[in-house]
């Protein structure tokens, strides 16, 4: 009688270990495990697999991927093992695969929502709170945008050039691994730092209930010419920049950025203050002349995604410091990109810089004046906040 020859580990005949591929979650209870087929001189007839943590699974699929169905605990970490059966008998095991983590599907409300990409987002413009009824993960992230600072207050008399630096943005960060569960949890959208004449603050902190928040925007440096102390830049998620005067100013000094949220503004010059610092770049340093602007520092653009799906940002890009008040059109410091505000167009007016635009914690645009001349501040935009978790 003929002997069947050995096909690997297992049983004479039987097929070898198949080669496990990627297990991916396909919803709460499913998972989709690939593999390459096994060597086998007859016909498989069927796999099976195990899971580690070990639980009942039904196997579905004779071709990869197979379908593999469990009642498996929520945020609990698998993985998953293949056996090939044919005439003969079942092969050895294969090796494990990589771990992922079934989940129960969260629902949950408040904010603007949006699905896209397999992805749920919340998108709150004001605090408010985000309520899941049902469903868990710890896998979920936040998008957090800090109020930008205002830009420098700028006043004084007589033909003096006077000049405040633009306002830091506000701090971006994205907190990962975030656990959801039943329950309320309360996003704090901060505001935007607020201008007025002779006074400018920094913008206000963006949280979420379980993470640690980020910082607001630090106002741009104010100046003002013999008429006592004018207001130095503060730090903040970005600085604001630094001042200017050619009698008196506040300290030239730009306020500096939070590690891992933003960036320093730029120092002031002579007669030049600086740009503020947005989240992608320190703000440009104050220097009077006609080719080098108190632009603010460019916002960053490492959360596109979350901003295109929820229509969110300038340009694809959030955080952008407020352009630093000097000398007249055309020289005057632009808003980085991503909402920061420009610089007044005029040095002969009681017009303000550009306000920070809304929800990009854009830092305030400064201002240039000449003469007596009276000027609030511009104001920083607001922040965001931005939920995302798997649909």
């Amino acid at each position: 009688m003929p002997i069947l020859g050995s096909q690997g580990s297992g049983t004479k005949g039987a097929p070898t270990a198949p080669t496990v591929g990627t297990a991916t979650v396909t919803n709460a209870t499913t998972v989709s495990l690939t593999f390459t087929a096994p060597s086998s001189k007859l016909p498989i007839t069927s796999y099976t697999v195990t899971s580690s943590p070990s639980i009942a699974l039904t196997t579905t699929g004779t071709t990869s991927p197979l379908t593999v169905t469990g009642s498996f605990a929520s945020n609990t970490a698998y993985t998953f093992a293949i056996t090939a059966t044919n005439a003969v008998g079942t092969s050895n095991e294969s090796s494990a695969s990589s771990s992922v983590t079934p989940y129960v599907p969260i629902s949950a409300t408040g904010g603007t929502t949006f699905t896209s990409g397999g992805y749920k987002y919340h998108k709150f413009t004001s605090t408010d709170n985000l309520v899941v009824s049902s469903g868990s993960t710890n896998s979920a992230s936040v998008l957090l945008v800090a109020g930008g600072g205002a830009g420098g207050a700028a006043y004084g008399s007589g033909d003096n050039n006077i000049n405040a630096g633009g306002g830091g943005a506000g701090g971006v960060a994205e907190r990962t691994s975030v656990s959801l569960s039943a329950g309320t949890y309360t996003a704090t959208v901060g505001a935007g730092g607020a201008g007025g004449t002779q006074t400018a603050s920094n913008g206000n902190n963006s949280g979420f209930t379980g993470v640690s928040s980020v910082s607001g925007g630090g106002r741009g440096a104010g100046s003002v010419y013999n008429s006592g102390s004018a207001a130095n830049a503060s730090s903040g998620g970005s600085g604001g920049g630094g001042g200017a005067a050619s009698g008196y100013s506040a300290s030239q000094t730009a306020g500096s950025g939070t590690v891992g949220e933003g960036n320093s503004g730029g120092n002031g010059g002579n007669q030049g203050p600086g740009g503020g610092g947005g989240a992608g770049a320190e703000g440009y340093p104050g220097v009077y002349t006609g080719s080098i602007l108190a632009n603010g520092g460019s916002g960053t653009a490492a959360f596109s995604t979350y901003l295109s799906v929820t229509s969110s940002g300038v340009s694809g890009y959030i955080g952008g410091g407020g352009g630093g008040g000097q000398g007249s059109a055309p020289n005057l410091g632009q808003g980085g990109a991503g909402g920061g505000g420009s610089a007044s167009t005029s040095v002969s007016n009681s017009t303000p810089g550009s306000n920070g635009t809304a929800n990009t914690g854009g830092g305030g645009g400064g201002k240039s004046i000449s003469g007596t001349v009276t000027v609030p501040s511009s104001s920083g935009g607001s922040g965001i906040v931005i939920v995302r978790y798997a649909a």
